[in-house]
């Protein structure tokens, strides 16, 4: 599977049975029961702490996941993620989104065990399958992106007398800071342009891309332009704007404010494209570490987020 290695040990230490849930600590006699504290009155093994707690099932039920049949919480993890491994043989995408929620759900009961704050079940299913979506993004081989290119998302250049805005939040750890990026580009892919800025207030991943997406708006708007489409890479902040998904409470009120903003343009539209397709915004929210707050570029850009913008424009003009 093609996973980050924490993920992998993380996966290899379930299968074993050797997580540190209560029961394998109250069989080696370091805490006083087995009891889940979160359910209250069931045996914290793995696969209940990973698939029947509440913490769990609150992040099962807000993920679109289905298995393929009903997992019993009598069976051990390895008993499940062979029947999985079995079934999903030719989906092995699906395999390694199962596993890395699962990895979430560990993650998040830790946090709360050693004091951090409790996250809702959609915060820990976005936050898991984002980080493998970076994973897979960051380790794909030369010999793919050539002999695949077909299959890549790419940043195509908007219609005639359009501009494109493609904006991009990105989270920090070590700096508990999060930054958005946005760039704008006419309808042969010239860049009219940019800008990083830092946020104030400590936001999740949700959060954080709605706010990306509201300020690129916002930008758009000063610049003057008026015949838009904007372009994001969470699927959930632009199913939220079409009204095709539901907002969750944390992004609402950015929702709102976004589709209002909408309103001052002459005509706009909302894209996603996959994070490959959304590199240049991706690199400018990043570049905002190297800023004191704000960075803005008229008709230019960094060079690292220049020579991006070229391979899209090559990519484009290779695949048309």
């Amino acid at each position: 599977m093609n996973l980050p290695n924490r993920i992998k040990h993380f996966a290899w230490k379930a299968c074993n049975s050797i997580l540190a849930t209560k029961e394998s600590l109250f069989q080696r006699k370091i805490t006083a029961n087995n009891i889940c504290e979160d359910y209250g009155r069931h045996v914290e093994t793995t696969m209940h702490l990973l698939c029947f707690c509440n913490c769990s099932t609150e992040a099962w039920s807000s993920c679109k996941l289905s298995l393929p049949f009903n997992v019993q919480e009598s069976w051990s993890s390895l008993d499940t993620f062979s029947r999985l491994w079995i079934c999903w043989e030719t989906q092995q995408g699906v395999l390694e989104r199962w596993v890395s929620i699962c990895w979430g759900i560990w993650k998040s009961r830790n946090e709360v065990w050693h004091g951090g704050k409790k996250r809702p079940g959609s915060i820990i299913v976005i936050n898991a399958l984002t980080l493998l979506e970076d994973y897979h993004f960051a380790n794909v081989k030369p010999s793919q992106s050539s002999s695949n290119t077909q299959n890549i998302a790419i940043c195509k250049p908007p219609p005639p007398s359009y501009f494109k805005v493609n904006v991009d939040g990105a989270l920090f750890a070590k700096s508990k800071q999060s930054d958005v990026g946005v760039i704008m580009r006419d309808e042969d892919g010239n860049v009219v342009a940019a800008m990083c800025r830092k946020l104030d207030l400590p936001l999740g991943v949700l959060e954080t891309e709605a706010k990306a997406l509201e300020i690129g708006m916002t930008f758009a708007e000063e610049v003057g332009l008026r015949d838009m489409v904007f372009e994001g890479d969470s699927q959930l902040i632009i199913n939220a704007v079409h009204g095709t998904g539901e907002a969750v409470s944390s992004v609402l009120n950015i929702i709102q404010g976004v589709l209002r903003k909408a309103q001052c343009f002459r005509t706009f539209d909302f894209l996603h494209t996959k994070r490959q397709g959304n590199v240049s915004a991706h690199l400018l929210a990043q570049h905002a570490q190297k800023v004191e707050s704000l960075a803005v570029w008229l008709e230019e850009c960094p060079s690292q987020v220049a020579h991006a913008c070229a391979k899209d424009i090559s990519l484009f003009q290779h695949l048309v």
